[in-house]
């Protein structure tokens, strides 16, 4: 537990935090006032404490918790600076790591580098040295890195707010929705990779609206600073991004609802087909080859680690395109259901379990809702549904885990609940006309 110096800390930080988010005009929405905006903040604070403390006495095993294993790593990449601020550095910038002195270093480090084959960069490093540079400050106390991360966590989802209120201006209840829905709230309340994904995609995002809106290049270079940031985090994120990029622009000046699906819907199947004999042909499959090592080592480790959440996902071979498009449909089905084997008395499956429910019941509710849509809001809403659903199956693929995908689903939930939250709308018209 933290001792009355820490926590004094922790409650100046806190303050701080606080302070910034009243005074700075960025965190603004047209339908939440300041005091709620904060109270969503503090919502995020508890949902920080509440990991952290789960993460401490409930589940403590932190070899496996990454909370635990990117802090403890950071903490001991930060004490290397009192040793050899040159080798800190090397680490930090990887620079010149092929070294004796280096590599020693690097193997006191238990996850520098990833459990599980990857095709581009570890993405845990940079949490492990955002840990590390947060130790200088904070005592080395993980609820006081936690509360770090909550504030980053916030930025980021605050970020898909502002852009729902711009892109959706009549979905009223979108900007609550997106701040306070449960599993979006909590995995993104603390120092995790997915923290600094939806603060990363979310600013991206918006920064690239603006700019397309406005056209005002003191946005350009901080939009190519996040997408190459976003490149080395999460490569698929983006990916999946630009396929449903291009899919708008193809439906962009299509009027009829009807024939708007059935473009996009081709545009974004034909660049599939592309990308996979693209690939085939000229990489000689290495990208889904590299899906198809990762589908394997994923299902592995899981077994190893003996999950208690391992679901069914349909083996994808390399040379084969159904065995891609089945395990795509299958997985975006565990995505969203998540039918673990075996959820036992696991509280955070339970709970995803009722948000499951709740998303279908958002989602026929937004069905129900579309005949009413503008065309605007029509296509805002395919492409955040396309985005969604894409990202899901990619997920679904390679993460046999259900565990595990509750926190990877994360982005693409932010981009549903922005059409979803129409549902609202429509239950709220639908009461008052009983009444």
């Amino acid at each position: 537990m933290p001792t009355i110096y820490e926590f004094l800390v922790y409650l100046i930080y806190l303050a701080l935090f606080i302070l910034m988010l009243h005074k700075i005009t960025w965190f603004r929405l047209k339908e939440l006032d300041k005091p709620w905006i904060i109270a969503a903040f503090m919502f995020k604070v508890l949902m920080s404490v509440a990991l952290t403390l789960l993460y401490t006495y409930y589940y403590t095993d932190r070899e496996h918790a990454d909370i635990y294993k990117y802090f403890e790593d950071g903490v001991k990449l930060q004490e290397i600076f009192y040793r050899s601020p040159a080798q800190f550095m090397r680490l930090m910038f990887e620079i010149h790591t092929e070294n004796p002195q280096t590599k020693a270093l690097i193997s006191e480090l238990n996850h520098w580098y990833p459990k599980v084959r990857s095709m581009v960069y570890n993405d845990s490093r940079f949490i492990i040295k955002i840990n590390a540079l947060l130790a200088f400050i904070s005592l080395k106390n993980i609820f006081i890195h936690s509360l770090f991360g909550a504030l980053i966590g916030f930025t980021g989802v605050f970020a898909f707010a502002k852009l729902s209120e711009q892109l959706l201006p009549n979905a009223r209840y979108a900007p609550p929705l997106i701040l306070l829905f449960p599993s979006v709230n909590f995995w993104t309340s603390v120092l995790l990779k997915e923290t600094l994904l939806v603060a990363v995609f979310g600013l991206f995002i918006l920064s690239l609206y603006r700019f397309i809106k406005t056209f005002q290049w003191m946005y350009l270079p901080f939009i190519i600073g996040l997408f190459i940031l976003l490149f080395f985090l999460k490569v698929y994120v983006l990916a999946c991004f630009l396929c449903a990029g291009v899919g708008y622009i193809a439906i962009h000046r299509v009027q009829h609802k009807r024939n708007t699906i059935l473009i996009f819907a081709a545009t974004v199947f034909i660049i599939l087909i592309a990308a996979w004999l693209s690939d085939h042909f000229l990489l000689d499959g290495l990208i889904a080859g590299g899906l198809e090592q990762k589908q394997r080592d994923m299902y592995n480790l899981a077994v190893y680690m003996q999950s208690g959440s391992i679901m069914s996902i349909p083996e994808i071979h390399s040379g084969e395109l159904k065995s891609f498009i089945y395990s795509g449909l299958c997985g975006l089905l565990n995505t969203w259901f998540m039918p673990a084997k075996n959820m036992g008395s696991n509280p955070l499956l339970w709970a995803a379990t009722a948000e499951n429910i709740l998303l279908t019941a958002l989602f026929v509710g937004m069905l129900l809702r579309m005949k009413s849509f503008n065309h605007r809001e029509f296509k805002i809403s395919l492409i955040c549904i396309g985005y969604a659903f894409l990202l899901l199956a990619v997920i679904g693929i390679t993460t046999p885990v259900a565990g595990s995908v509750i926190r990877y689903r994360i982005p693409a939930l932010l981009m549903l609940l922005m059409p979803l939250s129409s549902s609202l709308n429509f239950l709220k018209n639908s009461t008052f006309r009983k009444v």
